[in-house]
């Protein structure tokens, strides 16, 4: 449950203006090259809580920077509220959403196609998984459950 707590306040986090940092990091083997943190040091490097797709997935859940499956970025996609545009509209993509912010996923760049999503694109499952398939970039729908962010 803690860990399930971790991954939740970073995805929150990353749906804050001022969220999660992208960091390029050291990497081992199966090199991370992008990481979404929950902070950047002074040196601009990736710092705290990443996300992590634990034993290589399918469950994300945060651990330190720079190891193993650290392997993460996010990506505008266009056109889900507006045809071209990356940013919300009054009530879309969800009720209740204000107007001018911007939609993003979060891809798993160790499996390209594959995003951060709801566990097996099951609306009723809120683990958070590395293998849900990700939303075209450019008319923002195909994507399983769970892999639409905002940004505010």
């Amino acid at each position: 449950m803690r860990f399930r707590n971790r991954i939740a306040a970073l995805l929150v986090a990353g749906v804050a203006a001022t969220g999660l940092a992208v960091g390029v990091g050291v990497a081992p083997a199966q090199a991370v090259t992008d990481q979404i943190c929950d902070r950047l040091n002074q040196n601009g490097t990736p710092d705290g809580e990443c996300l992590n797709a634990w034993n290589g997935g399918p469950y994300v859940k945060s651990y330190t920077p720079n190891v193993t499956n650290d392997n993460f970025g996010w990506q505008f996609i266009k056109g889900r509220c507006q045809a071209g545009s990356i940013y919300t509209t009054t009530n879309c993509p969800l009720p209740g959403t204000p107007a001018g912010h911007a939609i993003f996923q979060i891809r798993y760049l160790n499996h390209p196609g594959e995003c951060v999503g709801n566990l097996n694109g099951n609306a009723g499952d809120a683990h958070a998984s590395a293998f849900d398939k990700c939303n075209d970039p450019n008319t923002g729908f195909g994507g399983d459950y769970g892999t639409v962010y905002i940004q505010a």
